[in-house]
């Protein structure tokens, strides 16, 4: 994404001329961005023995996770659907883990069945997992997520420590080695993760130290598992985390583990990154409806909203936005809003900008991460089309809704509709 003369381009295509031929609300994507985030993790962690495996939670989009998957990475799934969606990106089952909490006996059953790897999240679920092993060929082998330390951007995102649901808590170990002998499970590795958009190099190392330390209560296991939750910078004051410096602490710190534990020399390292990813490389591009003012606002209403991109409503996050149209005009602070029927229905309360007219394309950054993916038809509006910038030229990768899908599921429709 750059700017040329008064409008935003992606690739050889305006901001403008990219709504006229997909229409809007529209998230664009782009290719050499993800490639490039791809490599650089991949070459931050080069001398480990690392298996990165996408968490794909934060952009399920078939074709992303299909060129992700080209550029070396394996899958991390916590849904049925997630599965899928893999499975037809091209992932194979021994390239896909099942990370998921709560899970039902039904699609438990069913991924065992796939012959896929689950990290499962409490003892209750230990068992399930063992009760399906008498009656069942396959794997007995799984991992557990355990809770521990957490750390992250906003209180909804940190999924470690005492207010977290995730996990299985160092006082419940007994109860989980009873499990795993009765039902002679083999552990095949422990995994945490801390929370999301870790921008701290600090906050990783402690929560490495706490999990290679936790290894000293478990047999010998295949691999450990460190989570993901590396942040990028979404706000001016953010600085990037330093990869390089985390890399090399990160190697540092293995290296002396495995120099005190000569066995674990074979073990490997398990990371499941997003939104590092996906974020930077997404736009969501919508369209000015109305304007109108108050006392204290001037507010420009869009044909987007909480049900295209919630972040901000329900983490207070902060998204760059920026109209794609208005280069060169005066600036003004302007609140951002959606067409939904909440107060809490703004990208912005209030940004600095180029003057915003009815009609204006205005673009919300760093959208490529828990945006689509948490998506909903609240209100009963229709979810956007998606299209990723290849070489320059757009490619549509998810095609618009439409109203006669938007009921089909429901029951008792009259036939004329």
């Amino acid at each position: 994404m750059e700017w040329q003369k008064t409008d935003m381009k992606f690739g050889r295509y305006s901001a403008r001329e990219l709504v006229e031929r997909y229409g809007s609300p529209l998230y664009v994507y782009e290719k050499d961005v993800i490639c490039r985030q791809a490599s650089a993790l991949v070459e931050t962690f080069k001398n480990l023995p690392l298996d990165i495996h996408y968490a794909c939670k934060a952009n399920t989009n078939i074709t992303i996770m299909k060129l992700l998957g080209d550029c070396g990475l394996k899958m991390d799934c916590v849904s049925r659907g997630e599965i899928l969606a893999a499975q037809m990106a091209g992932f194979s089952n021994d390239h896909i883990t099942f990370t998921g909490n709560n899970v039902s006996e039904e699609d438990m059953a069913w991924i065992y069945d796939q012959n896929i790897l689950m990290i499962l999240d409490s003892v209750d679920q230990l068992q399930r997992f063992g009760e399906l092993l008498p009656e069942k060929e396959g794997p007995r082998g799984c991992g557990v997520r355990l809770n521990h330390v957490g750390a992250g951007h906003h209180s909804h995102v940190i999924t470690g420590g005492p207010d977290s649901k995730f996990g299985i808590v160092k006082e419940d170990y007994a109860s989980l080695f009873e499990v795993i002998k009765k039902y002679n499970i083999t552990l095949k590795g422990i995994h945490q993760h801390i929370g999301s958009g870790i921008l701290n190099a600090d906050d990783w190392i402690v929560a490495m130290d706490i999990l290679l330390d936790s290894l000293k209560h478990f047999p010998p296991i295949e691999w450990v598992d460190f989570g993901g939750g590396l942040g990028v910078p979404y706000a001016p004051e953010d600085k990037a985390l330093d990869m390089q410096q985390l890399g090399q602490r990160v190697e540092q710190r293995w290296q002396e583990f495995v120099n005190a534990n000569p066995s674990a020399s074979t073990m490997r390292i398990h990371m499941q990154p997003g939104r590092f990813l996906l974020a930077e490389s997404g736009t969501l591009l919508m369209t000015v409806q109305s304007l109108k003012k108050t006392e204290k606002h001037i507010f420009a209403g869009t044909d987007s909203g909480l049900h295209h991109h919630i972040r901000h409503p329900l983490y207070k996050a902060y998204h760059p936005i920026w109209n794609a149209t208005g280069k060169g005009r005066p600036r003004q602070i302007t609140a951002i809003t959606g067409n939904i029927c909440e107060s809490g229905d703004l990208f912005t309360h209030g940004r600095e900008m180029a003057e915003v007219q009815v009609g204006d394309i205005l673009a919300l950054g760093k959208a490529g991460a828990y945006g689509f993916s948490m998506a909903s038809h609240y209100n009963s509006h229709l979810l956007p089309a998606e299209v990723m910038i290849d070489s320059d030229e757009p490619l549509l990768i998810r095609r618009r809704e439409c109203y006669d899908r938007l009921l089909t599921t429901q029951e008792g429709l009259n036939e004329n509709h």
